[in-house]
This record gives structure tokens, sequence and C-alpha cells, in this order.
């Protein structure tokens, strides 16, 4: 169970919203490349045009889960704007992977990283 989903069961707002709503589901596991890919794809479309262009993003890489930095990289703009992504979405999450796959964005580093450092980290 997720550390903040124990404390909001212990917070006096939070207690009788669970009992007349139940838990908030749970937080599927990401990467970061993962994550701030979902960041990429959902920024300034509504959600229900993200999550498509979201899964046809996944549906270009049959087989996995989520596609690998690696993968993603070596795929050509063209393709991924086949999922719907814009041609700069597209170049962001190009770039993204390329950092992740050669090592310039250390996901390992990041938990022991203040909220300053991390965003520096990543707008390099």
């Amino acid at each position: 169970m997720d550390e903040a989903l124990l404390v909001l069961q212990k917070d006096v707002y939070f207690v009788p919203l669970i009992a007349k709503y139940g838990r908030p589901p749970e937080r599927e596991a990401r990467s970061v490349f993962q994550s701030l890919v979902r960041s990429i794809i959902y920024q300034q479309v509504t959600g229900k045009a993200a999550a498509a262009i979201m899964a046809r993003f996944v549906a270009l890489y049959p087989g996995e889960e989520f596609p690998s930095p690696l993968t993603v990289r070596d795929t050509s703009i063209e393709t991924l704007r086949t999922a719907g992504l814009s041609g700069q979405k597209a170049a962001y999450i190009k770039d993204l992977a390329e950092k992740c796959a050669d090592g310039t964005l250390d996901e390992r580093l990041l938990p022991a990283m203040s909220n300053d450092e991390v965003v520096e980290h990543l707008v390099r």
C-alpha cells in the first residue's frame, strides 16, 4: 500500500471521505522515463485525447508493457507521429529517450536529490 494512503487513512478529514467513496485507486508503478513521456503526452491536451495518444504510443511497441528508452530512441519521428503526437512532442520524447539511454538523465540519482536538484537535472 502506498505510504501516502496510510497517512490519509489516519487523517481526520480524509477518513470520512474514504469511508464514503472508498480508497483512491492504486497508482501504477512507472519508471522516470515512463512518467516523463506521459507528462509530455498529456501537456496541453484534454485527458481523453491524451489517453488515446498514450494508448496509440504504447501500441507502437507490441509485446512491451512500455517501451524502453533505447527502443524509443530508435523509433523515427514519423512513426511516433502516427500515434497522434505533434512533431514537437515526438522530438521531445526522442530527446528524452536519448538522454535516458546515454545516461545524461540518470533516474537512480533522483531519489537522493532535492526538488530543485531534480528540476536542474531534468532541464539540462
